[in-house]
């Protein structure tokens, strides 16, 4: 490993805060060692802020920057997704988070059965989905 690379350590749920509290407390307890924590959620937007208080709250106790490595929801409801999007974003900005990134946004039908994307099948473009990133 490089002397420079950033070491993560990506959990799910941290809406499960009393997971992750024991989580980190003994990967810490055990000489564990990282640069930054990382978070997946899948919520929507009325949730979003607490969900991003507990990744910072868990952060914190460590002294780390923390990030949101998945976010995604629903295709075919576009508008709460994309409304989901920008309340999570403007959460980790007010907490001090370092981003989000939405997971698989470019997966369509026929190709996966997956239905957290951000492309329409039809057009093979963007939903409105995507707009969530400028408006936050």
């Amino acid at each position: 490993m490089a002397p420079s690379t950033t070491v993560c350590i990506h959990l799910a749920q941290p809406q499960k805060y009393d997971v992750m509290t024991t989580f980190f407390s003994r990967y810490a307890a055990n000489g564990g060692k990282w640069d930054m924590s990382v978070f997946s959620s899948y919520g929507s937007a009325d949730v979003a802020p607490g969900i991003v208080g507990n990744m910072r709250k868990i952060s914190a106790a460590y002294g780390k920057p923390f990030l949101q490595s998945e976010f995604g929801g629903r295709v075919d409801r576009a508008s709460s997704t994309q409304a989901a999007l920008v309340a999570y974003t403007k959460a980790l900005k007010a907490n001090g988070g370092q981003g989000i990134f939405y997971w698989e946004p470019e997966c369509m039908s026929p190709f996966t059965g997956y239905n957290m994307g951000a492309w329409d099948s039809a057009t093979q473009r963007p939903t409105v989905i995507m707009n969530g990133f400028t408006q936050a």
